[in-house]
């Protein structure tokens, strides 16, 4: 998890450089850290609970009807 902290700050530290030198708009920075935040959290998340990002069962749900349809014939 500090790994992951520190990552994002180097990546926010960059972003801001870009920004700033980009001379961007008011709505490109907020949308700009909005995807960092939401990019972070779903990194925690991932890191403490790695069965809920886990899209084997999102997959299954939706494919496992057309495996028994195709396994039927």
């Amino acid at each position: 998890m500090i790994m992951l902290t520190l990552g994002m700050g180097a990546v926010i530290l960059y972003q801001i450089f870009l920004l700033r030198r980009g001379s961007a708009c008011k709505r490109d920075r907020v949308v700009a850290f909005a995807v960092t935040g939401f990019v972070f959290v779903f990194a925690a998340l991932a890191h403490y609970m790695p069965e809920w990002v886990n899209p084997n069962r999102a997959i299954d749900f939706v494919f496992g009807p057309v495996q028994s349809w195709i396994t039927r014939k």
